[in-house]
């Protein structure tokens, strides 16, 4: 992972072209009835991604029945792709990055797991920061005397109060789709507060170039979040907005105030695309520790305030239970399922020695229970034995209709859709477990 990387936030997300969804929504219906039929001729292709995007030869690939029970496993190939022949009904599919960590000398794994598969293909990428390095650039930040503080943004990395010039390195996802990268500079005052901002905008990246930033605008752009219909067990709110230049460097602005209003003060004529992100912390059982968050998150081309609705959150998953904690194959059950969402999706994260992300499960939101899938003796030493945390959640988007369709839209590492539309909203409701 990439450690000048501090945006890794926690998010969420609506549609308009809803003829379009609706059509590919029933194609894809039709289809997973098709292959939830299919015979002995049936084949699944497993392709594995690393978080450049790159095939991944040599991951491992479990094949299991319903309840995790493996079948047979095997590694990708050259183009990171593993078959399995006539794969049973709601097949369980496990892949496993390993990689060879060149700093501390660590293997390090990956997992994710998808639960009742009956798709002839399903693509995993793996959820981490690029690593390949595209070139680095030298920053000069000159700030006037009110300025106590400042940040850089400079792709998808932010940088607080380095000394000037900062050293940045751009990473794929980092460069605009025209080749170019960009960057934004904020100033604050004693308190925190924002008072001025600068930008270099469409610069042609080469490795060791210098650029110069100079804070010396003040006209940010109001923005608010305003919450409708709070749940009672609502202890507190954050948020983010994000700004997005060609397809690349994003990154989140904090709000000045968050209560009753969120606040932001944002950066205008640097983003063509915004991502406004909203948390609730909840306190369910009133023990004045909040271990739910209700999340929206919406995708826009426009710079402009949003009023979220509480009522029309995901529904919270709760009464989580973990039966068999300290074997290999532990039970992971819940309350709340709600076929109208699209998923459900649970992370854990464990106390395997060379362990640097976390495990992610999917499955339909049908589901209220998962047994977590046997793996090759070989891999035995990452399977989930302890656990440190658990969290469940239930997602919903707006313009995805099914699990289906939201295995072939899965987020990126950066949490982005693919193909995610004008004024998209997800939601999300995720409950902590306590170990």
């Amino acid at each position: 992972m990439r450690p000048d990387n501090i945006h890794k936030g926690e998010t969420m997300l609506i549609e308009k072209r809803a003829s379009q969804i609706v059509v590919s929504a029933l194609l894809s219906v039709f289809m997973l009835a098709a292959c939830s039929r299919s015979n002995s001729s049936s084949t699944l292709k497993v392709t594995m991604l690393d978080q450049n995007s790159q095939p991944t030869a040599d991951s491992t690939v479990v094949l299991g029945i319903q309840d995790g029970a493996m079948i047979t496993w095997t590694t990708t190939d050259s183009n990171g792709e593993a078959f399995f022949s006539t794969p049973p009904l709601n097949a369980t599919v496990t892949g496993i990055w390993h990689q060879r960590s060149a700093t501390d000398n660590f293997d390090n794994y990956g997992m994710q797991v998808y639960y009742d598969i009956n798709v002839p293909s399903l693509t995993m990428r793996l959820s981490a920061s690029p690593t390949t390095s595209l070139g680095t650039s030298n920053v000069s930040i000159t700030a006037p005397p009110d300025v106590n503080s400042w940040s850089l943004t400079a792709g998808r990395s932010t940088y607080f109060n380095f000394s000037s010039p900062v050293s940045v390195t751009f990473y794929s996802n980092d460069v605009q789709n025209d080749g170019k990268v960009s960057y934004a500079a904020i100033g604050y005052d004693t308190n925190g507060k924002a008072v001025g901002y600068g930008i270099l905008l469409d610069q042609d990246l080469s490795d060791g170039m210098n650029a110069d930033v100079s804070i010396d605008k003040t006209d940010f752009t109001a923005v608010s979040y305003n919450f409708s219909n709070v749940p009672p067990s609502v202890i507190s709110t954050w948020g983010y907005l994000s700004e997005q230049r060609k397809s690349a460097t994003l990154f989140g602005i904090s709000p000045d105030s968050t209560s009753p209003t969120m606040n932001f003060k944002a950066i205008p004529f640097f983003g063509d695309r915004y991502r406004y992100s909203a948390l609730a912390h909840s306190d369910q059982n009133n023990d004045g520790v909040a271990e739910t968050i209700i999340a929206f998150e919406k995708n826009s081309s426009k710079l402009e305030s949003q009023t979220l609705n509480l009522e029309l959150a995901a529904p919270v998953p709760y009464n989580i239970t973990v039966a068999g904690i300290g074997s290999s194959t532990p039970t992971i059950s819940w309350s709340e399922t709600d076929d109208s969402t699209d998923a459900v999706v649970m992370e854990i994260a464990h106390n395997a020695q060379t362990w640097s992300e976390l495990i992610t499960l999917y499955a339909p939101p049908a589901r209220s229970s998962i047994i977590f899938p046997e793996l090759p003796d070989t891999l035995q030493s990452v399977a989930p034995k302890i656990m440190y945390s658990l969290g469940v959640r239930n997602h919903d988007c707006d313009f995805i209709l099914g699990y289906g369709q939201f295995l072939s839209m899965k987020p990126e590492s950066d949490g982005e859709f693919r193909d995610w539309p004008e004024n998209g909203i997800c939601r999300y409701s995720a409950t902590r477990y306590q170990i």
